[in-house]
C-alpha cells in the first residue's frame, strides 16, 4: 500500500482531532498541521476545516496545487463556486470530496447509530424576524445543515425539497 502524506488545514483544537484520526492507520507516516494551505509543502491530500465562507477559495487554492481535498465544512450551496470547484479537480485529476460538521459530532453519530432510520422526515424551523434580520449568512444555511444530516442517516435518494421563508 502507498504511503499517503496528509495536511490539515484548519483550527488548530479540529486539526488536532483530525490528526489524531489519521496517525494510527499505517499508510499515513506523515501528518502536517497548519493553517494556510501554502505551508503545507508536498502532500498527497489535504483535509480542509472551515466554517466560514473562505472554505470553497482555499480548496480551489489546494485544487491548484495537486492536492486531494477532504473538504469538512458548511454545506456549498453557490452553484457557480462548486462547478468551478468540480471542473478545476476534473482538470487537475484530484479527488474532491464534501462533508459538513454535523456528519462528525458525537451527538449525531450516536443518533445515526442508535436510532432507527426514518422514513419520513419533516423539519420546521421558527426563527423570530429580529434574529432572522442580524444573521449575516444565506438564507439557505438556516436550513441546509440540517437537511444533510438528515439525508446521510437515512440514506436517502432526495425526492422533493421546499424552503420558505413566512
Amino acid at each position: 500500500m502507498n504511503n499517503i502524506r496528509f495536511g490539515i488545514v484548519g483550527p488548530s483544537d479540529r486539526a488536532h482531532l483530525w490528526e489524531q484520526r489519521l496517525r494510527p492507520i499505517a499508510s499515513v507516516p506523515e501528518v502536517i498541521l497548519s493553517k494556510e494551505i501554502t505551508t503545507l509543502g508536498n502532500v498527497d491530500a489535504c483535509i480542509i476545516l472551515s466554517d466560514d465562507e473562505q472554505a470553497l477559495p482555499i480548496a480551489l487554492e489546494a485544487i491548484r496545487m495537486g492536492m486531494n481535498i477532504f473538504l469538512v465544512s458548511r454545506i456549498p450551496t453557490d452553484r457557480k463556486q462548486i462547478e468551478l470547484l468540480y471542473h478545476t479537480a476534473e482538470e487537475a485529476n484530484v479527488v474532491l470530496q464534501f462533508s459538513h460538521w454535523a456528519t462528525f459530532s458525537p451527538t449525531s453519530q450516536w443518533m445515526m447509530e442508535q436510532i432507527r432510520k426514518p422514513k419520513l422526515i419533516h423539519i420546521r424551523k421558527d426563527i423570530p424576524h429580529s434574529v432572522y434580520l442580524n444573521y449575516d449568512a444565506p438564507f439557505e444555511y438556516l436550513w441546509i445543515e440540517d437537511l444533510g444530516l438528515v439525508l446521510k442517516w437515512m440514506n436517502s435518494q432526495v425526492h422533493h425539497i421546499e424552503a420558505n421563508m413566512i
